[in-house]
């Protein structure tokens, strides 16, 4: 069990984030690659270890928001033909952690951050998330991570070759201790009292 943390130190360092995880394929896939590689190179600090959203033009950043949410409205359409949305709540950012020394084309920005990696993956690539997904001794969260880039980088085999993973990591508040689980399953959760709150019943158990 890990230990609490406190608030100041998760806010900082750790967060519960929601993950997209999209294999789009095609001329489409061209297009977004191109598109990634502008914003990529636009970066405005070359320092290896300093990242973080305001390093890229504010025009680039915009766009970059825009497409993360034309491409959440449009994933039930082809040419995506893997789509995976999750919600992490303890670790960082796994896509730049795990695949930015693999050829991931990044833009961050002050909602959310993106990443693209062209396909097919590289052999380095797929040997490093293997070794995630089946380390034992590795986080849970690192496993699902590395697990689900698989699985997308095979999606629609041998069908289709080619294409780019598209990641999306929107930060949605601190990291969520043990604590804070095991207390919240002693009471109704707030979504639910909220959902019944708006319920009308009439006396024959009728919902109007």
């Amino acid at each position: 069990m890990r230990e609490p943390e406190k608030e100041v130190d998760r806010l900082e360092f750790m967060a519960t984030q929601q993950y997209t995880i999209a294999k789009i394929a095609g001329h489409t896939a061209e297009k977004i690659s191109e598109r990634f590689q502008v914003w990529h190179d636009s970066r405005e600090t070359n320092k290896k270890g300093d990242w973080e959203a305001g390093h890229w033009p504010q025009a680039y950043e915009h766009e970059a928001c825009q497409f993360a949410l034309k491409l959440h409205d449009q994933s039930y359409l082809p040419p995506i033909i893997y789509y995976c949305s999750y919600v992490d709540q303890w670790s960082s950012n796994l896509p730049h952690i795990h695949l930015a020394e693999h050829g991931l084309l990044e833009i961050w920005t002050p909602e959310m951050d993106l990443g693209c990696l062209m396909l097919p993956i590289t052999s380095a690539a797929e040997r490093h998330l293997k070794r995630v997904a089946e380390d034992t001794k590795g986080y849970g969260e690192d496993h699902l991570f590395a697990r689900r880039v698989l699985e997308a980088s095979t999606a629609w085999a041998p069908f289709i070759s080619g294409g780019v993973i598209i990641f999306v990591r929107k930060a949605i508040c601190g990291s969520v201790s043990d604590e804070e689980v095991l207390e919240s399953l002693k009471h109704d959760a707030k979504f639910i009292e909220q959902a019944y709150e708006t319920l009308v019943v009439t006396d024959d158990n009728v919902l109007v």
